[in-house]
């Protein structure tokens, strides 16, 4: 079985060169048909021309004479966008700690949690296990439907690491791939705003006001919605210069109509977490008064231990919530925007991703076909719905079948993830090893710990 496998690939990886050589291209155009979410709406028989790493065009389309087609048999949208992620700690499983706090200063002092979490990731950190951590959650962070996410933290892939940081997606802060080569990340991602140095502080003030800044993510009011210090972080914020144009809040939690307006006013965005909110805070922040204000706002999963593994999961989350709202305060298909268009602007990257359209990158996300309407499917989509994930027009993930036929050759590792067999195409690197190494080495490091390596899905 293993030789047949072997011997197919190497017959399609021969037959894909000589295609290469005979169009006398470096990368082939190819045409992917399935229902097809636009920005315009739903296109029923809608086919997706990929050229290279970017889309040549989308619509209902007739495919040029001599680009291969590939019928998905599934919807496809843009890849999802991830602002608010803390990479490396994904390796983790769920921790609960019976509590409710007021704020997050309270809990990350809490003997529970540095034995459960801060502990062991700083002590594989310390053993060099950063880079194998941040490509198992590369993966986990694909499988849930992302190709671009920010959270990733140099310090955590050790001394040697200079960006930018060459993986399976987007890496918004350290290694977008959207920018010429030698060009610094125009995103930067700070935890801590607040205890930034006055000369950083100016830095990037300076940044945003000339563009070379196209945004700031940061944490912010992140605690009850009547705790006095997460709201005075907002005021400390703004005395400090830094409520502008491209900056964009995390977690805001504590924040109120007044400075819901005020962001709206100033194009300062947010960024919402519900489920890591929940389970920490017992709230979550006031989005119907944001959205009434005209606050830009982005969805995103946090972590693993007290948010989503995933967009999806946390698409998922959000869609049940408003459910079972008297009044919702989304729909479907804004939900759908949160996770693509929204946060692609935030990151000032919404000419490059967050959408299918001409010229864009070819940042793809492909489930199972369904009856609902687009946004209402993905909001109900699981990972195990998850067909194909394609980062600038390459597939990096998905069922085996479809990821050759757009790139035959490609060597593949089996990924289990909610109960089914997925593959992906990790990079070649000897120092983290292949699929089954890593999370072996990873698994046995964390057992020595305590603790154990966390699932891709808990779905």
């Amino acid at each position: 079985m293993r030789l047949a496998r072997l011997i197919r690939r190497i017959f399609f990886a021969a037959c894909w060169a000589a295609a290469l050589r005979a169009s006398g291209q470096t990368s082939i155009r190819f045409a992917l048909k399935g229902r097809v979410v636009t920005p315009e709406g739903l296109v029923q028989n809608g086919t997706v021309i990929v050229s290279g790493s970017h889309i040549e065009d989308v619509g209902e389309l007739s495919v040029p004479a001599g680009t291969r087609v590939i019928e998905t048999e599934g919807l496809i949208y843009p890849g999802l966008v991830d602002l608010h992620n803390h990479l490396t700690w994904n390796v983790f499983p769920r921790w609960k700690s019976g509590m409710k706090f007021p704020n997050r200063y309270e809990w990350q002092l809490l003997p529970a949690y540095l034995k459960a979490l801060a502990d062991p990731h700083e002590h594989l950190i310390g053993e060099g296990l950063g880079p194998a951590m941040a490509r198992y959650a590369e993966v986990k962070a694909i499988a849930g439907g992302a190709t671009a996410l920010a959270g990733l933290y140099p310090e955590d892939l050790g001394p040697g690491f200079r960006p930018p940081y060459r993986g399976l997606m987007r890496m918004l802060d350290v290694g977008s791939g959207i920018y010429p080569d030698g060009t610094p990340e125009p995103v930067r991602y700070h935890v801590y705003p607040l205890v930034l140095s006055e000369g950083d502080a100016s830095e990037i003030r300076d940044g945003l006001a000339t563009h070379r800044i196209r945004s700031l993510l940061i944490h912010l009011a992140e605690g009850g919605p009547n705790d006095a210090s997460s709201m005075m972080e907002y005021r400390i914020l703004k005395a400090r210069g830094l409520l502008l144009p491209g900056v964009t809040l995390i977690h805001g939690v504590a924040l109120h109509e007044e400075q819901f307006r005020e962001m709206a006013r100033l194009g300062v965005g947010l960024v919402w977490s519900p489920r890591s909110n929940f389970e920490l805070y017992g709230a979550t922040a006031d989005v119907a008064a944001a959205k009434r204000a005209g606050v830009r706002i982005a969805l995103a999963p946090d972590w693993s231990p007290t948010g989503s593994d995933g967009m999806l999961e946390e698409l998922a989350y959000a869609a049940a919530l408003e459910s079972s709202s008297r009044e919702p305060v989304f729909s479907d298909s804004e939900l759908l925007e949160m996770a693509t268009s929204v946060p692609a602007a935030l990151a000032g990257a919404g000419d490059r991703i967050g959408a299918i359209r001409r010229g864009a990158c070819a940042d793809l996300l492909i489930i199972r076909k369904s009856d609902l309407p687009g946004g209402s499917a993905l909001d109900h989509a699981s990972p195990a719905d998850v067909l194909m994930v394609m980062v600038g027009g390459r597939p990096v993930y998905g069922q085996r079948a479809l990821v050759e036929s757009v790139s035959p050759g490609v060597d593949l590792s089996e990924v289990s993830v909610s109960g089914t067999t997925k593959v992906v195409a990790l990079p070649s690197d000897p120092s983290i090893g292949n699929w089954h190494d890593l999370t072996a080495r990873l698994d046995a490091a964390m057992r020595a710990l305590g603790t154990h390596l966390g699932p891709i899905s808990s779905d």
